[in-house]
């Protein structure tokens, strides 16, 4: 039987690990020849090998950033990314949109202010409208070089991993759809169709995770259902069979904290303090393993580190003997370097006794293995909220469409006094949150059973 040719796009490190740690590419590769077209800059030895020995086709190819395009496709794609319908209420892109808006070069440029906000507006009030700006923004959208790839490798299918928003797969997804060729969506990301924007190109079919993330694709992406595939999320399906018992706590705890990339919230150092505060209140054993953002550990060109407050982290670290730094390798374009599968993620997070971090995807994760988790967002002596619009203000996190769905199942510690009061009961083993967890990962991830065979069927019957 003639193999047909289907391509997957590799923009960016995280579809990376979903090529090389979560599709099963070995029972793809019987049905089709499989080309990976992957930023260059994510080239390494390691994924050359992988691809050699599973008989994959590697592109590599360097893939436009936005600021690239002509000033009419920056200003429609930069307004798009903050677009959803009004009717259908969601915080995330409302705080987002505010800041963008209040943004220096926006807020001084009367005209360019007036302009982003009549296409917003009008964007998010009426569907015909929304259209509208995606085909002007298409028109202003260039993809011969994608257009030249996908027909010098006769490409039939294409497979992306997120929908919505600035992203560059954005390009390609418009080249197959200018070329007639066959897109399909596999979300990479739990919050990418309620916290990105609105999409550029609809994909012929996506494939979603579960009946919530379905339903946040419809609402907020104008997407007609009967072309959304629940398949669970496949990152996730060797998980739920390793989900932790509830268990007396050991004499030493351990716990984790998460922080988040430092463009939005800089100050980890001061909610390490209130950690190693609260639990020394309570006279309590414990090991605190500190995990900045791999984004938080970017270098200026002379090895320092980009940002000053890390050295804060560092510093506060190596004064404690119960706490310890564990850093993710980042490379030079800021991608990750580290290639933990998932499974070994699973299992380190399964040696935590308490996760703590700030609305990241941790919270999730520890939902899904049933590790006690929180949130922690309050000011401190060294963290105020400001007054002014901004992504910096991390409270407003607490209010985003996707981290609602976990609020039932973890607690948000919103001053030093609740975290006290968390704690005392964690402490006492009165962990009420067990069957919350697991609805609330349900919710989100899907039905994993067998949801790596759901997405080979679908593959394999897409004529």
């Amino acid at each position: 039987m003639l193999k047909k040719n289907l391509a997957l796009t590799i923009p960016h490190s995280q579809a990376l690990r979903l090529l090389t740690d979560v599709l099963p590419i070995n029972k793809l590769i019987p049905e089709y020849n499989l080309y990976i077209i992957c930023e260059n800059s994510l080239i390494t030895e390691r994924i050359q090998k992988f691809c050699e020995e599973e008989n994959i086709f590697l592109l590599g190819i360097t893939f436009r950033k936005l600021n690239s395009h002509n000033f009419i496709k920056r200003l429609l794609a930069n307004v798009r990314a903050y677009v959803f319908p009004f009717k259908n209420k969601n915080q995330t892109l409302l705080d987002f949109w505010e800041a963008f808006k209040y943004e220096k070069a926006n807020r001084n440029n009367y005209f360019k202010k007036f302009t982003i906000i009549l296409i917003y507006q009008f964007s998010c009030r009426f569907k015909f409208m929304r259209n509208f700006f995606s085909i002007i923004e298409k028109i202003f959208t260039f993809t011969k070089s994608e257009e030249r790839l996908l027909k010098k490798y006769r490409i039939q299918y294409l497979l992306t991993t997120s929908l919505s928003g600035q992203n560059s797969n954005d390009q390609f997804l418009l080249a197959a759809e200018r070329k007639k060729i066959f897109s399909l969506t596999y979300i990479g990301s739990w919050d990418n169709p309620s916290g990105n924007g609105f999409n550029l190109c609809k994909p012929n079919m996506v494939l979603s995770y579960s009946p919530s993330m379905s339903k946040q694709i419809e609402l907020f992406q104008d997407f007609n259902k009967k072309h959304i595939y629940e398949i669970g999320a496949l990152q996730y399906a060797n998980w739920f069979d390793h989900r932790r018992e509830v268990q007396p706590l050991k004499n030493k705890l351990k716990i984790l904290y998460g922080g988040k990339s430092y463009k939005r919230f800089s100050h980890d150092y001061t909610y390490v303090k209130e950690i190693i505060k609260v639990f020394e209140f309570f006279e309590s054993s414990f090991e605190l393993i500190v995990r900045p953002h791999p984004l938080a550990l970017i270098k200026k060109s002379n090895g320092k580190f980009f940002y000053n407050e890390i050295y804060k982290l560092i510093d506060l670290c190596g004064t404690n003997d119960s706490v310890n730094m564990d850093f993710e390798k980042v490379g030079n374009f800021n991608d990750y370097l580290d290639d933990k599968s998932y499974e070994r993620m699973r299992d380190n997070l399964l040696t935590y006794d308490l996760i703590i971090n700030s609305f990241t995807t941790l919270a999730l994760e520890a939902c899904i293995l049933n590790i006690p988790c929180i949130n922690i967002f309050y000011e401190t002596e060294d963290y105020k909220y400001v007054n002014y619009p901004t992504r910096k203000n991390n409270y407003q996190a607490e209010g985003y469409y996707h981290n609602r769905q976990l609020s039932k199942a973890v607690p948000n510690i919103d001053s030093f006094i609740s975290f006290k009061n968390y704690i005392k009961s964690f402490l006492n083993n009165e962990d009420k949150y067990t069957l919350e967890r697991t609805n609330a990962s349900n919710d989100v991830v899907g039905d994993l059973n067998k949801s790596k065979e759901k997405f080979l069927n679908i593959l394999k019957n897409l004529d």
